[in-house]
C-alpha cells in the first residue's frame, strides 16, 4: 500500500504493519486511529509515527529505554485490558519527542507513553503508573546519564 507522508513522501507499507489506537487514542487526535511507524535512517532511534487518517500529521517517537537509564513501563490492568495483554512485558511502548527551537533541546513525554501490543497492532496512549516521569524530559541530558551507566557497567564488569 503507497501512502503519502509528512516527512519522507511516498512510501510503500505493508498493511499487516498498520496499528489501531483503541480507547481514548492519542491525547488532542483521539478522532485518528490508524498510524504506521517508519524509520527515518536505519541507525537512529527516532521514527515517525505517521497517521493514515490524515497525512500531514506525523509524531516523532523513540523507544524511552533508548534514553532514559532505568526506564520501566507501568501502566494499569485496564489499559492492558484495552490493548489485549496479560503482562506489561509483552508491550513495546515509544514516547512522543517534541523539537521546538532546537535539536539539543528536544524533550520526551514519558508521563504519556504509547503502549502497542506487537501481536495484535492494537496501541493507545496512556498515562504512566511510575510518578517521577513528566510530559518534558530533556532527551540529549537523559542521554548523557544513560551513556555514563552504560560505561559504569561496563567498567565494573572488565574488574572481574
Amino acid at each position: 500500500m503507497i501512502i503519502k507522508t509528512k516527512a519522507l513522501g511516498k512510501v510503500d507499507i505493508d498493511e499487516s504493519n498498520i496499528l489501531t489506537f483503541v480507547g481514548r487514542g492519542i491525547i488532542g487526535f483521539q478522532d485518528l486511529t490508524r498510524f504506521i511507524l517508519l524509520r527515518h535512517q536505519e541507525d537512529s532511534p527516532f521514527r515517525w509515527l505517521q497517521s493514515l487518517d490524515e497525512e500531514g500529521l506525523a509524531f516523532v517517537v523513540i523507544p524511552p529505554e533508548e534514553f532514559k537509564y532505568g526506564y520501566r513501563l507501568e501502566i494499569s490492568e485496564a489499559d492492558l485490558n484495552v490493548l489485549g495483554l496479560d503482562r506489561v512485558e509483552d508491550a513495546v511502548s515509544l514516547v512522543i519527542v517534541v523539537i521546538l527551537d532546537s535539536p539539543q533541546e528536544m524533550t520526551a513525554n514519558l508521563q504519556g507513553p504509547i503502549v502497542i501490543n506487537p501481536k495484535n497492532k492494537k496501541a493507545i496512549q496512556t498515562i504512566s503508573l511510575v510518578p517521577e516521569y513528566h510530559t518534558r524530559h530533556k532527551v540529549l541530558d537523559e542521554m548523557k546519564e544513560l551513556a555514563v551507566h552504560i560505561n559504569e557497567s561496563e567498567g565494573s564488569r572488565e574488574g572481574l
